[in-house]
């Protein structure tokens, strides 16, 4: 075994690379929902039910629409919608008559039927949403700007009213924190209202014309910037909406929200800023997150003293509710822990430490990061590493994680090891599966034991397949290394592929470019920053005409250095959902529109099924 020169196993130092970066292959830390600070307001009006479900709709209009058409209405399936809110199918469609919703969705009749492909059956067509591309102001801050603006005589001098409150600052507009809603405002029917609304009903009978009301119109603009904040966002993890939002519960993961949308963390600087103060207390939260018994937060965060007197017997039902607490605590301690308090002037005010540098994962992601750990850590004491690494790259792993697949039974994975004949790692007498094989069979049945996804095993495996530590890991098999397959990209062939003109070709090719800067627009044109661009081809041919050796920077630029091979293998991975662990590609493709993925394939030649070529 090789050492480095300061005497550390450089096999030791392998596997703590690759286990590191286990919890990000699992938490996706890179794909994130962006979220408008000032959503949080509306919390004491519509309740966090429909908070998350807002922000679930926000979701599948963003997936499903181009920037330029999200005010239009799109299609989608419940099935697309719940999975971002926490809820199941029959607790989606119970909700969704809420009448808070109104504010910011609006459902739109069916457009008939369809066919089922796969049955043959008709079936209903996706429901119709259309969702307000600006958020609304809520009631209480509609009517404090009101007044505000009639306090400085908007009607007599609208100019001067928008002027006073273009530099004041916004608690002297709007309430601090988000107030409670009085009983009018709670049962108003929505009728969502910008900046621009309020104050264009306001200019009714007010003394203004000619370019004072261009102006009006100008200071409308810049004051709903400045309330509604546009660019003011906060993030939530994928995994957090998928994976811990079910757990917690609509109400707790609205304040862990809360609290995240008050802290600070930049992952390039490491810039941490994660304690909180809450001046007003349980009370402030309880009126911020629309929660009207305050004791719920005492029971979720509770103080170390003073937990009162415990009943020495409980009936089933409230040990059940105990259990429930419980487990609660135990997971919103993961993100939300109270530090300290101080007098305040009307009760106490808590300190509070938030989660804020990465997801925590939850429990069977946790055993599964424990299970791939023990597999490395035996593999490398029987000094089986470059078998593993060897077997993760042939197609006897992908036979086995499609078994897996196809297994499903009983709500998890089901995996007959004996099943799958004939793993061998190559075609020679020795085969270092004999050796892997009672490792890998004794993770397995630690996860079937604990009803833990056999398959969600087998992803994050093919998710460590191209970390680098792996790769680069020393092999003792005196078996010759598998060679690449691939080529660098020909620019030739490229414009001979997307029937570029003579004459572009002959100036193009004139200069020596290589294929790398034209392969790295066309993955910028395809990625969300390219939704823009409607003819990829003309676009990378006049920013090489402009600077020829010069592509699109950073991933883009990496991704294009990649071997055509591997850079297709990508390619068609994520057209078939099958996320590749790639940090560069989910740095800038993560949510790239499929049919520019598609266009893509096309331009870089890679052939699609025709059922594929369709979609």
């Amino acid at each position: 075994m090789e050492i480095d020169q300061s005497g550390i196993e450089r096999n030791d130092l392998q596997i703590e690379d690759i286990t590191g970066s286990l919890r990000s292959i699992l938490s996706r830390p890179d794909r994130v929902v962006a979220v408008p600070k000032y959503l949080l307001r509306w919390l004491p009006v519509i309740g966090p039910d429909a908070f998350w479900m807002v922000i679930a709709f926000r979701q599948a209009r963003f997936l499903n629409t181009i920037p330029t058409q999200r005010q239009k209405a799109f299609t989608a399936c419940a099935e697309e919608i719940y999975r971002w809110c926490g809820m199941s199918r029959a607790t989606f469609w119970r909700n969704l008559d809420r009448p808070e919703l109104g504010w910011f969705i609006e459902r739109l009749p069916q457009t008939g039927w369809g066919l089922n492909a796969e049955t043959g059956r008709a079936k209903q067509n996706p429901n119709r949403y259309r969702i307000q591309v600006d958020i609304p102001l809520t009631p209480m801050d509609a009517s404090d700007l009101r007044d505000f603006l009639l306090h400085y005589n908007f009607k007599a001098n609208p100019v001067e009213a928008l002027t006073a409150a273009l530099d004041a600052p916004l608690s002297d507009i709007l309430t601090y924190p988000s107030p409670k809603p009085s009983t009018e405002q709670k049962a108003q029917v929505p009728r969502p209202q910008t900046v621009e609304d309020v104050i264009t009903d306001l200019l009714t009978g007010a003394n203004v014309e000619g370019d004072s009301l261009d102006q009006v119109r100008e200071f409308s603009i810049r004051l709903g910037e400045k309330i509604l904040r546009p660019l003011e966002n906060f993030q939530l993890s994928w995994y957090f909406l998928e994976e811990w939002l079910p757990r917690l519960g609509s109400g707790p993961a609205a304040l862990v929200a809360l609290m995240r949308s008050s802290g600070y963390y930049n992952p390039m600087t490491g810039e941490l800023r994660d304690q909180v103060w809450a001046e007003g207390g349980y009370e402030e939260l309880a009126q911020v997150l629309g929660i009207k018994r305050t004791k719920t937060l005492v029971e979720w965060l509770p103080g170390v003293l003073n937990q009162g007197i415990q009943k020495s017997t409980l009936t089933p039902k409230a040990e059940q509710e105990k259990e429930r607490i419980n487990q609660l605590r135990k997971n919103l301690a993961l993100f939300v822990q109270r530090l300290n308090y101080r007098p305040g002037k009307s009760g106490f005010g808590y300190e509070f430490k938030i989660k804020l540098n990465a997801e925590p994962l939850i429990e069977t992601d946790e055993l599964i990061c424990q299970v791939v750990q023990r597999i490395f850590v035996q593999c490398q004491q029987v000094d089986a590493l470059a078998y593993l690494k060897k077997w993760l790259n042939t197609s006897d792993f992908e036979e086995l994680a499609n078994h897996a697949e196809k297994g499903a039974s009983s709500g998890f994975e089901t995996l007959i090891w004996d099943r799958v004949p004939g793993l061998r790692l190559s075609n020679g007498a020795s085969s270092g599966f004999e050796t892997l094989n009672p490792i890998l069979s004794s993770g397995i049945e630690t996860l079937k034991q604990a009803q833990v996804p056999v398959l969600r095993l087998f992803k994050v495996l093919m998710g460590l397949r191209t970390l680098k530590p792996l790769l680069d890991s020393p092999t003792s098999t005196g078996e010759d290394e598998p060679v690449v397959e691939g080529a660098a990209w020909k620019l030739v062939d490229l414009l001979a592929i997307n029937h570029v003109s003579q004459k572009k070709r002959e100036a193009l090719l004139a200069q020596g470019i290589s294929g790398t800067p034209f392969v790295s627009w066309l993955l910028y044109a395809a990625s969300s920053r390219g939704e823009a661009i409607k003819d990829p081809i003309s676009v990378a041919i006049s920013k090489l005409l402009e600077n020829p050796r010069e592509g699109a920077g950073g991933a883009y630029d990496r991704l294009a250095e990649l071997l055509d091979e591997q850079l297709c293998d990508l390619v068609w991975d994520e057209l078939h959902l099958n996320r590749p662990s790639n940090r560069d590609w989910r740095q800038v493709m993560d949510n790239a529109p499929r049919h520019r993925l598609r266009q893509l394939a096309e331009e870089l030649g890679i052939e699609l099924p025709a059922e594929e070529s369709s979609w």
